[in-house]
């Protein structure tokens, strides 16, 4: 009998640092991340504006602090693998690249993207420049739709869409919340990542017949507080069109936000949604229930984050802002201030 038959030369394991990376980085341009005075820019090129993030611990000091090392309040990974033109393999940031790029990788003459609870924007923004740095295959047109609750942060998302060169034409940007139904929630007013949006019928009440959308309330003890009414849209009218990758971030409500007879894969492409179910979605009335159980592949990402998921939210994501008007139904309008 041969003797190298016998005696086989065991390989040593890969290790996190030797193992390779996913085959999709190789289809894109990456470049060494680096940092002015003014912003980030990652290894797609993207720029992110300092003062639009904070580290983790500094927004909540009582995390656990291995956990939140390295990590934005966004959620974002400031931290990079050992080779930095990939992200950091043991991060959520590492298996979103993956899902976003393959995305687009598959992607045919035009990819079309939500982000809903989108914050500052950070995955359209992503999207936008790892569009640019494609090695091969037809130049694509895109659509990006981006959906955030937060008045403050859909503010940065539009500084955040004109600082990195998205056009206006390939924008729509919307402030408002995302709930299975489409009724209206409630936000603390000058709330910051965290809570998210909830609903409360005692609230509702009191704004009912009046045209406004903040009141001052006082708690029993005697805190005072200022609550916005928010409006909402439900995912399946926004499904217009086929599209690529939906990335939904907004703590805990991303299966609910998807209510059934809504969404159906055509099976033509690939797209992501709540940490990604590979298809692409086009409005249908085969109940979602029935098409996850059919996907693929399930990787419920977005579910898991439990840091900032919290118990009274019903969801969050969706008006395309303007001026405050006198009435909440008014508020789904054109964003004057878009890109």
């Amino acid at each position: 009998m041969n003797s190298a038959l016998q005696n086989p030369v065991s390989e040593p394991a890969a290790t996190a640092e030797t193992a390779a990376h996913h085959v999709v980085f190789e289809t894109f341009e990456r470049t060494p991340p680096r940092d002015d005075a003014t912003y980030h820019y990652n290894f797609m090129g993207t720029r992110i504006a300092h003062e639009f993030e904070r580290d983790l611990i500094v927004h909540n000091p009582g995390f656990d602090h291995k956990v939140a090392d390295g990590l934005k309040a966004s959620g974002r990974s400031a931290r990079y693998d050992s080779d930095p033109t990939y992200p950091l393999r043991n991060s959520e940031d590492y298996f979103e690249w993956v899902d976003l790029l393959t995305a687009i990788d598959r992607a045919k003459d035009k990819f079309t993207m939500i982000e809903i609870g989108a914050g500052y924007g950070r995955w359209i923004a992503n999207a936008a420049g790892a569009l640019t740095r494609r090695k091969s295959g037809n130049p694509l047109s895109m659509r990006l739709i981006a959906l955030e609750a937060d008045k403050g942060r859909f503010e940065m998302m539009i500084r955040n869409c004109q600082n990195n060169g998205i056009a206006k034409e390939d924008v729509g940007l919307y402030r408002a919340a995302c709930t299975p139904d489409g009724k209206p929630v409630f936000m603390f007013v000058n709330n910051n990542y965290g809570e998210g949006v909830w609903y409360d019928p005692r609230i509702e009440a009191q704004f009912a017949g009046k045209p406004v959308d903040i009141l001052p309330f006082t708690h029993d003890n005697g805190q005072k507080f200022v609550i916005e009414r928010i409006p909402a849209m439900r995912l399946d009218s926004l499904l217009t069109e086929p599209v690529d990758f939906i990335d939904m971030d907004i703590q805990g409500a991303e299966i609910t936000s998807c209510p059934p007879a809504s969404m159906h894969s055509t099976g033509s492409s690939s797209s992501f949604i709540s940490g990604r179910i590979p298809a692409r979605w086009t409005k249908h009335s085969q109940p979602f229930s029935a098409r996850m159980a059919g996907a693929r592949a399930i990787s419920l990402l977005a579910v898991s984050r439990t840091r900032r998921r919290t118990a009274r939210l019903h969801s969050s994501t969706a008006y395309r802002a303007g001026t405050t008007p006198d009435s909440i139904e008014e508020r789904v309008t054109p964003c004057p201030a878009c890109p």
